[in-house]
């Protein structure tokens, strides 16, 4: 583990590896004892000094990583909480590579939680590069990355 590198993966903390479970047995389940098992993990987890709104934005974040694309966005306005959104470079055919990022609408502006520093690594990014995020699905972006003293023209890449 020590010294660390750049591409480490940071294990989850056990109280979201715990999270991560009572969305499973959710999702397994839904019944009156399953209620109550979920809710004595909730409780635990707030004994534990776990905030509950932490605790429950980490839930529907897990239980929205369980739902395909559709159902997520009947199931919560997403759009008004957050959105989990799959990114891929030009380059993703052939690499097959994506990251999901949650963008979290804060104060008129969204910012992005998640993936983003696995992003950078694996991209390569360094400061002064530019990227440009195409929506092309409701939950899928294309990113265009421009390397840092490449001169380019932007028109004639459109």
């Amino acid at each position: 583990m020590y010294p660390f590198t750049s591409n480490q993966a940071i294990p989850p903390m056990d109280w979201e590896e715990y999270v991560s479970e009572i969305a499973s047995d959710i999702v397994k389940e839904q019944s009156p004892k399953r209620l109550f098992q979920v809710r004595g993990k909730i409780y635990e987890l707030l004994i534990n000094c776990i905030p509950p709104e932490i605790v429950l934005k980490r839930l529907l974040f897990e239980l929205l990583k369980k739902l395909d694309a559709e159902l997520k966005h009947e199931v919560c306005p997403l759009d008004r909480l957050m959105t989990l959104i799959q990114y891929r470079t030009q380059d993703a055919p052939r690499t097959g590579k994506g990251w999901v990022v949650t963008v979290i609408p804060v104060a008129g502006r969204h910012s992005f939680s998640g993936s983003w520093r696995s992003f950078v690594v694996d991209n390569g990014l360094k400061e002064g590069d530019a990227c440009i995020f195409e929506l092309v699905k409701r939950t899928e972006m294309q990113v265009h990355v421009f390397r840092a003293g490449k001169r380019l023209s932007l028109l004639s890449e459109m």
